[in-house]
């Protein structure tokens, strides 16, 4: 095994311990938006739990968190501003396979400034945006209003946000180059798993307007508040379903891979499906044949989700999401309760999230997400930057 390389001093390597105790906590207090960064320190944590001794495996064939690096989470040293709502910048990293995702803990502050930018032509501020609702805000978050709240608000911080996320971006890319190198991968780009939509235009003239965009999704949440208020509802209804039409809900099994995967709008390999399915559930009809679906992704994001048509009268959708969603968010209560030093009374039922991506182009499942009981908090991308990005960077 190639010997591990030194970390670059604006980053603050997190052990595997360590990130399933104080800072899977720590996460708690940045949710919804830090719901993906949170799901990847959730599966890290139960890894621990359930395979102590053998987190991320590095066989190329598994799929997931699985990474070649063994302790995947970092965060950033705190990058001072002159002061604000949010003193420093500070930025959470995880390597995880063959992505990289980044949170940065001053992204509410700025889509609010994004969002007042949308309407505002003369200099304001950001908390102009404090009169729009949970939906407008997210609307008007976006890349091309970020850039205007660049240049037309009058508050210093928003810039000075935007200058440390961006100088924190090539310390990232370096350091996964030279990981991929240590073990003889070839890297010709960083792959970035679920980035603010704020940061899309930044990064692109960061990288020469080389962003490679993979995909762009609207983050929906609910949280576990809502989600027991609806429990006995479901219950009822798959105690009837399975008296009255014989279907089932129960998790998938290996082969359910190859309908999930034909059917899903966005492609992946079999060996994702295997990782996909570990946390699912399913509606089996008498014949045992999967009618309606949905897995689990390495961020905890709800995977998969499909109803076959013929099915889709009996609102299988909606029971097979939000009794996946449960199982998400005890999980994380359970993992916080047993790991992360918290007691069971101070985690409140509103604090903890379920989440899942929509592709934005999709409109059917955004207004289905909603019938749900699940509310939008941003847009996210996905998308993979040259690995080029660092050096030019630095002569910046």
């Amino acid at each position: 095994m190639p010997s591990s390389i030194s970390t670059p001093s604006l980053l603050q390597f997190i052990s595997n311990e360590d990130a399933s105790s104080s800072y899977l906590a720590e996460l708690v207090d940045h949710l919804p938006l830090a719901a993906s960064q949170f799901g990847l320190v959730l599966h890290t944590a139960l890894e621990l739990r359930d395979n102590s001794g053998k987190l991320h495996s590095k066989d190329p064939g598994q799929a997931g968190l699985n990474s070649a690096l063994e302790q995947p989470h970092y965060r950033s040293k705190a990058m001072p501003t002159s002061g604000s709502e949010v003193d420093f910048t500070n930025i959470d990293v995880t390597m995880s396979g063959k992505v990289t995702s980044l949170y940065a803990r001053c992204e509410a502050f700025l889509m609010r400034a994004a969002a007042t930018a949308a309407n505002t032509k003369s200099s304001a501020t950001a908390s102009t945006s404090s009169e729009l609702s949970a939906k407008e805000l997210v609307e008007r978050a976006s890349s091309e209003n970020f850039v205007k709240a660049l240049n037309n608000l009058d508050d210093p911080k928003i810039q000075e946000h935007y200058q440390n996320f961006l100088s924190f971006v090539p310390t990232v890319i370096e350091h996964w180059v030279a990981e991929r190198t240590r073990i003889g991968e070839e890297a010709t780009g960083v792959g970035c798993y679920c980035i603010n939509d704020i940061w899309r235009q930044p990064l692109a003239s960061l990288a020469d307007n080389r962003l490679d965009i993979w995909t762009r999704a609207v983050k929906f949440v609910i949280n576990e508040e809502d989600l027991l208020k609806t429990e006995p509802e479901i219950r009822a209804r798959c105690k009837q379903l399975e008296e009255e039409q014989g279907l089932v809900l129960e998790p998938m099994v290996e082969g359910d891979i190859n309908l999930m995967i034909k059917l899903n709008k966005i492609s992946f390999d079999e060996d994702y499906g295997k990782f996909i399915i570990k946390r699912s559930l399913c509606f089996r009809n008498k014949n045992g044949d999967m009618v309606a679906w949905a897995g689990t992704h390495g961020d905890f994001s709800i995977a998969a989700l499909h109803v076959l048509p013929e099915y889709r009268k009996a609102g299988l959708g909606r029971l097979v999401l939000n009794s996946l969603a449960l199982i998400h968010v005890r999980l994380a209560r359970s993992i916080l309760t047993s790991f992360g030093g918290k007691d069971n009374d101070s985690i409140s039922p509103s604090s903890l999230f379920a989440h899942a991506d929509c592709v934005d182009d999709n409109h059917p499942t955004m207004a289905f997400m909603e019938r749900c009981g699940w509310s939008s908090v941003g847009n996210y991308l996905w998308f993979e930057l040259p690995c080029n990005t660092s050096a030019k960077a630095n002569q910046n």
